[in-house]
């Protein structure tokens, strides 16, 4: 991760890494990689091109700094859209023909970032021929050797738009949440209420309950991500002789989630 101390958004959610994992709860199984572009810094505040998500087709072409360049400057774009775009996501091409969706995050009206997810083909719509053109255009511009981009062209994950939509909802649910939480201000035990009760509510308000459950499913998520690393760093301790080193550094990773 990159060091982001004067962010706005960093000391609005306090806690990075939780909020990371919400994200990884939101998107599940999802094979397209993720990210939060800060409106103030315009740094990344995760480092995405390093993690397994992140597909083969966009890392061959972000491992040439030109390519990377032009990544960039999309996502800079997009973020910029989203200033004054009210939007709660927009979904779009972006310059190598590739679907990707932009969920700005806003306090008090104002963009304090951006996440980024996608990396997929949509449908039956022809986008593999357009980005089969678009890879041979980039090989040579950048003056990649043939086959760089365009190899990798048939192993982008296609999706339907139902499931690019129902993340989408996923990733403005953790939206939500992280803002709540680093604000003081999320309401979770109200949510395990509406869920002992879903039956009833499913007849009576099948929305609220439907994004209640998502509310569900991404704290547990995170919960459950935050229990196994408690778990692991115990062993940790026990093998080091249990003097505590390090507990500190893992402390602040916990913190916003201890007051759930």
């Amino acid at each position: 991760m990159i060091e982001t101390t004067q962010s706005r958004f960093v000391e609005l959610i306090g806690d990075v890494e939780a909020f990371r994992l919400m994200l990884e709860g939101a998107l599940g199984r999802w094979e397209g990689a993720y990210d939060v572009l800060l409106a103030d810094t315009h740094e990344y505040l995760y480092n995405a091109i390093e993690s397994e998500r992140f597909c083969g087709f966009c890392s061959a072409l972000r491992a040439y700094p030109e390519g990377d360049a032009l990544c960039r400057e999309h996502d800079t774009e997009m973020a910029r859209r989203a200033r004054t775009n009210q939007s709660a996501h927009m979904l779009y091409k972006c310059h190598a023909g590739l679907t990707d969706v932009a969920v700005p995050i806003r306090v008090g009206g104002e963009l304090v970032a951006t996440v980024f997810f996608g990396q997929v083909l949509v449908g039956d719509t022809g986008d593999h021929d357009v980005v089969m053109r678009r890879a041979a255009d980039l090989e040579e511009k950048l003056g990649m050797p043939k086959g760089t981009l365009t190899s990798q062209v048939d192993h982008i994950r296609t999706v339907s738009r139902a499931e690019l939509d129902d993340k989408s909802a996923r990733v403005k649910q953790a939206r939500r949440l992280g803002v709540a939480l680093g604000r003081g201000t999320a309401r979770l035990p109200e949510a395990h209420a509406h869920r002992t009760s879903s039956a009833q509510g499913q007849r009576d308000h099948p929305r609220r309950v439907r994004a209640v459950e998502r509310q569900h499913d991404l704290v547990g998520s995170v919960l459950g991500a935050h229990r196994a690393r408690g778990r692991q760093d115990a062993r940790i301790d026990r093998r080091d002789g249990g003097d505590g080193a390090g507990a500190g550094t893992r402390g602040r990773a916990a913190t916003s989630i201890s007051r759930w």
